[in-house]
């Protein structure tokens, strides 16, 4: 048992020094004596003060015997460990009484709370997930969309997480601030380049999907641009389905080639095509599935068996699914990245990006991030978690609405195709039933008379909201040979099979009746 972390509230600072002095053995005389005893003390409020250890402790130490003990005047102490498992094992060789004996495993490590005294002598612990802990299987996603990466405050008790609305962190003193800079220590010191409530989003997002760890962005377009200028340099390219995001498609055909990297485009559907591409310049492989807006399905995990065979990670852009539906690191994928402004943030309020993947990963594209500054602001973060709070339900009713109005759509005399993965009739239906636990809240669709017979649908509806984005609570309906994909060339959006009258649309959550009747009303128009 490795303890990296202790905190305890007592009822003075000199109480605490005494305290430590008779745990750990030190001869301390003033606060200035910590740093020469590796320990560090900081002053978090009346009464309350936290003592880091610069080196961790064995479960011999003095501190690994005192907490099996009755500590005199212990009020508060919460230490993160390594594993979890064995950690509990401990504690209760050492008597310990558990009053969470079900805890959430973590990859990364966790958190134990000692509460109170027990009044066998003993203490009473708690088990808190701390931020950084992966998911272990034993909660479903349902769940840890509540409660995954948070709890309440260990200081406060408050259960909304805080909102560290700051742009600077104060120094302890000189050599702090210089430790920080360095590197040498844990901490913050400019939001552009950490902060506690950015940090959280990031983690509870990682442990979603299935990810060690994740980095949160301004937007979802600069969570894709700081992924490729962190893994491919001038004169290596990139592999990428030819069916994106029309943001993407435009940084990837305008801005890349400005900076020395080239971007293959080809329909990653077809296996020898895709793996064609791959030559020993690429870097880096990109796929959207489902593709917006045409909701391509792409297998993820035989196109990540193909790049894994020639050393390229594959990233996957999960916007449209999220982690309720697909999860694309479980299928093989290094990389996911999220537009957090549509269904993680959910209320049509937020601009925000996420990146996930491995730990390592995460630390070298955060070496990048922070130079570029594409950094979200600490509200528009807190806004996201507070929205992944109801991320399950609300994907359940898109998905709901979804797929009512993709029937009543194909079969509308006046709709020439849907595009919908819940469709028998898709091409990517049987692969959707495998990598999807649903078909998601997107829809497209042609209607008969093309561009015109479009341009008027859109312009006749009532309810529906003529807008660009998704993953709102309204519904959402565009054109995007137009609108989101006009950076596309007509032959181009032909060839992705957009066609002239393509018309795509985001099922809101309202009723499905009343947006069907709506969509009825405009198509009587034609």
């Amino acid at each position: 048992m490795n303890l990296n972390h202790i905190g305890i509230a007592v009822r003075s600072i000199e109480e605490q020094l005494r305290l430590w002095h008779g745990v750990l053995g030190l001869r301390i005389r003033s606060v200035e004596d910590l740093a020469e005893q590796k320990v560090r003390l900081a002053m978090l409020e009346a009464g309350a003060v936290t003592i880091e250890l610069l080196e961790p402790l064995t479960a011999d130490s003095p501190i690994a015997k005192f907490i099996a003990k009755r500590g005199e005047g212990l009020h508060h102490l919460s230490f993160e460990v390594p594993d979890i498992n064995q950690t509990i094992r401990a504690l209760k060789n050492r008597g310990l009484q558990m009053i969470d004996d079900v805890p959430r495993k973590g990859a990364h490590g966790s958190s134990i709370a000692f509460v109170h005294p027990s009044s066998t002598g003993g203490v009473l612990i708690e088990l808190c997930q701390e931020a950084g802990i992966t998911r272990g299987g034993t909660m479903h996603i349902e769940t840890d969309v509540v409660h995954g990466g948070q709890h309440p405050d260990k200081w406060t008790g408050a259960l909304a997480p805080p909102i560290y609305q700051t742009s600077t962190f104060a120094f302890r003193d000189a050599d702090h601030g210089a430790r920080l800079f360095k590197g040498e220590e844990a901490g913050h010191i400019y939001t552009r380049i950490s902060n506690p409530t950015i940090e959280l989003l990031a983690a509870k997002i990682a442990l979603l999907e299935s990810a060690e760890a994740g980095l949160i962005f301004a937007s979802g377009l600069a969570s894709i641009f700081n992924v490729v200028v962190a893994t491919v340099r001038a004169g290596e390219n990139v592999v990428s389905d030819d069916t994106i995001y029309g943001g993407t498609y435009t940084l990837f055909r305008n801005v890349l080639p400005r900076l020395g990297i080239e971007v293959i485009f080809v329909d990653a559907t077809d296996p020898e095509r895709f793996a064609g591409a791959i030559n020993e310049r690429t870097k880096l492989a990109f796929i959207e599935t489902p593709a917006n807006p045409t909701l391509k399905i792409i297998d993820i995990a035989a196109r990540a068996e193909q790049t894994r065979s020639r050393g390229v990670p594959l990233c996957v852009d999960n916007t449209f699914a999220t982690p309720c539906l697909q999860r694309p690191i479980e299928h093989g994928a290094d990389i996911v990245v999220h537009s957090a402004t549509k269904y993680f943030g959910g209320h049509g309020d937020i601009i925000g990006g996420v990146a996930v993947g491995r730990k390592d990963f995460i630390q070298g594209l955060w070496k990048y991030a922070k130079d570029v500054g594409a950094s979200i602001s600490p509200f528009n973060a807190w806004l996201i978690l507070r929205g992944l709070k109801t991320l399950a339900v609300r994907m359940e009713r898109h998905c709901a609405n979804a797929r009512k109005i993709a029937d009543y759509l194909d079969r509308h005399e006046k709709v020439e195709k849907v595009y919908y993965p819940g469709l028998e009739s898709h091409p990517g239906h049987d692969i959707a039933c495998h990598q999807m636990r649903d078909f998601g809240g997107m829809i497209g669709f042609d209607v008969k008379g093309g561009k015109e017979a479009g341009k008027l649908m859109m312009n006749s509806v009532k309810l529906c909201t003529l807008a660009v984005s998704l993953g709102d609570v309204d519904t959402l309906i565009e054109h995007p040979g137009s609108m989101t994909h006009s950076g596309y060339s007509e032959k181009e959006l032909l060839e992705c099979g957009i066609k002239p009258g393509f018309v795509r649309l985001s099922a809101g959550l309202e009723h499905v009746d009343d947006i069907i009747a709506d969509l009825n009303q405009a198509l009587d128009r034609i």
